[in-house]
């Protein structure tokens, strides 16, 4: 079976295969939608969905945007549309433990807390009208790209990117939020998810994107930029590389996972 995944930055389509002891990793080639960072790709009713980022110039500065693009492309999915995100259900939404609210959480442009907005019918949504969580000190302010999982008691987690303008120092990485009412309020857990605070230099993890599996444990894709923040030119492209880390224990504690390559990119 065919898994979708997705790197930050190029909007490029990865396949797996289905086994979750070893990961055969194959790079799709091509560019799926153009001048755009994903944010998050969906697959429902044999249609895949992809939320991506892109900017908007005023005339004066960019403003950050999310778009929507679909394929019904079966089975590579390589032709993509972009569309009306108001026109859709809310894909990018994640569902509580209620099993009634679809959920998502981003940070308020006021102050260093975030927002969150809910649908009960997965199609209109409506603001919060409390913060669900307060960053950490050590965020700096900033929550980068993020991802919400349910685990298998019910607790919600928020994975993030946090301390977004301290790459180049020792914070800049992946920490763990997380709310034990059902999504409504989250605690700070921790700033060192993934074993790499002090790297720094564009060095450590980040943009995660944590999945439930089948199981119970969770998996948790990430990127690591490997000491560049851009490529020196078109000719000399970036060593980004995407990489997985396996939590047995509701995501208290990750091991980084080795390919069958005997590699961990």
């Amino acid at each position: 079976m065919k898994k979708l995944f997705t790197i930050t930055g190029l909007a490029i389509l990865f396949l797996t295969n289905d086994s979750y002891a070893q990961l055969d990793y194959q790079g799709d080639p091509g560019i799926r939608i153009d001048s755009a960072t994903t944010r998050k790709a969906v697959f429902r009713n044999d249609t895949i969905y992809v939320y991506y980022g892109y900017s908007l110039w005023d005339g004066t500065q960019f403003t950050a945007a999310t778009g929507l693009a679909y394929s019904t492309d079966a089975p590579d999915f390589n032709l993509f549309t972009k569309v009306d995100m108001s026109s859709y259900p809310l894909y990018n939404y994640t569902l509580l433990p209620d099993g009634v609210t679809w959920r998502k959480y981003s940070k308020s442009f006021m102050g260093d807390s975030l927002i969150s907005d809910s649908s009960t019918d997965g199609w209109n949504s409506l603001t919060d009208p409390v913060s669900p969580y307060y960053l950490d000190a050590s965020d700096n302010g900033t929550f980068g790209v993020h991802s919400t999982v349910v685990d298998q008691n019910n607790d919600v987690h928020i994975y993030y990117t946090g301390d977004l303008g301290n790459q180049m120092a020792d914070m800049n990485n992946i920490r763990q939020a997380k709310s034990t009412d059902g999504g409504h309020t989250f605690t700070f857990e921790n700033n060192n998810v993934c074993g790499d605070l002090g790297w720094g230099g564009f060095n450590t993890y980040v943009d995660p994107d944590v999945k439930l599996l089948d199981n119970g444990d969770l998996r948790m894709y990430v990127m690591n930029p490997h000491g560049q923040n851009s490529p020196v030119s078109v000719f000399d492209p970036c060593v980004t590389s995407l990489h997985c880390f396996y939590s047995s224990d509701d995501g208290n504690t990750w091991n980084l996972e080795q390919t069958t390559a005997g590699s961990d990119t």
